[in-house]
């Protein structure tokens, strides 16, 4: 984890170093607003990334089914920017459910931003994936959730534009509250008193 943190810091930092074809990537994109996203091991990246490291180009996140833990109880938890937590009802870890639902909501106490979330019912870990793309006969998998695929689709691709043009394009929030599934539940975390 510590060392993907490392590459997509570096990365980040040497941005305005790269190129496509012969224009700089800083005058085809703007670099000094960054959104990060992962699924799974990707959304823990992204959340430890948007712990340790505060570089002001980063605004905000997307963690896409992943209950955040850290194994040292040493660190220092405190996310630098907002967060949307995407999930399914639960995932299952070493052959139990985990119920992903508010799992993460103590996160709201060590924030800057705020952190929302957006749960789909019916959805599993791999609707936050691709495979929703494969042929309809997935479905039939354990991989994929009772939830269409195209539905899944539909409402990963809503919210991740509409997270990232609200906080990277200064849309605002407002379009995230819209009913667009009654697959899904969307609610703002609130910090614990």
């Amino acid at each position: 984890l510590d060392t993907r943190v490392e590459d997509l810091a570096y990365l980040i930092q040497n941005l305005d170093k790269l190129s496509i074809g012969n224009q700089n990537l800083a005058t085809l994109a703007d670099t000094q607003k960054i959104g990060l996203f992962g699924h799974s091991f990707g959304g823990l990246t992204t959340l430890q990334f948007l712990m340790d490291k505060d570089l002001p180009q980063v605004k905000c996140g997307i963690a896409l089914d992943v209950p955040y833990f850290n194994m040292d109880s040493t660190a220092n938890i405190s996310l630098k920017a907002p967060v949307l937590f995407m999930s399914s009802d639960f995932i299952k870890l070493s052959g139990s459910k985990v119920k992903l639902r508010g799992i993460n909501d103590f996160l709201a106490a060590y924030t800057k931003g705020n952190l929302h979330e957006a749960n789909v019912k019916g959805a599993a870990h791999y609707n936050f994936t691709d495979m929703n793309y494969l042929p309809k006969f997935m479905k039939l998998t354990p991989m994929l959730g009772s939830i269409s695929q195209k539905e899944a689709v539909t409402i990963l691709k809503f919210y991740t534009e509409n997270y990232f043009n609200s906080l990277l394009k200064d849309e605002g929030l407002n379009k995230l509250e819209e009913a667009i599934s009654t697959e899904v539940e969307y609610r703002k975390i609130e910090a614990t008193k």
